[in-house]
């Protein structure tokens, strides 16, 4: 797996990213399996027949993420359901949910531990929401 700091390298703060946090924590087989599957989805992802510069990974067992460089060319709404598609199809596969938006990972004694969204939140969280890659090196 790429380290975040050379994603962040690469693709600046200024990337756009979508973050799908599960329910739980992916054993080691669903990690392998979910981590292939979104660097193949990022390697071949294409808006317009145009190639779009994208890698993604899984973030502390439990979040997959995916980070597009959208500077040169923006994701199109077709392009953006097929990462939903992927996403589905693995929660599927997994019995996992990926979309429910009240799932957040929070940093607690350095260590990302999955919590309910709470407005009142002072700890470092990852969420859906989540919108600048440099949130995942703290």
């Amino acid at each position: 797996m790429q380290q975040i700091s050379s994603i962040l390298e690469k693709f600046g703060t200024e990337a756009r990213i979508w973050v799908f946090v599960s329910n739980r924590q992916l054993t080691p087989n669903e990690q392998t399996i979910a981590t292939e599957e979104i660097i193949n989805f990022a390697n071949n992802w294409q808006t317009h027949g145009k190639e779009m510069t994208a890698t993604g990974f899984l973030f502390a067992k439990q979040a997959l993420v995916l980070v597009a460089n959208e500077s040169e060319l923006k994701a199109s709404g077709c392009s953006i359901d097929k990462i939903n598609h992927l996403i589905k199809a693995l929660g599927a596969q997994f019995n996992i949910n990926f979309f429910d938006r009240m799932t957040t990972l929070v940093l607690d004694q350095d260590q990302w531990i999955a919590s309910a969204f709470n407005p009142n939140e002072t700890r470092p969280v990852i969420s859906a929401a989540t919108q600048d890659i440099s949130d995942f090196l703290i």
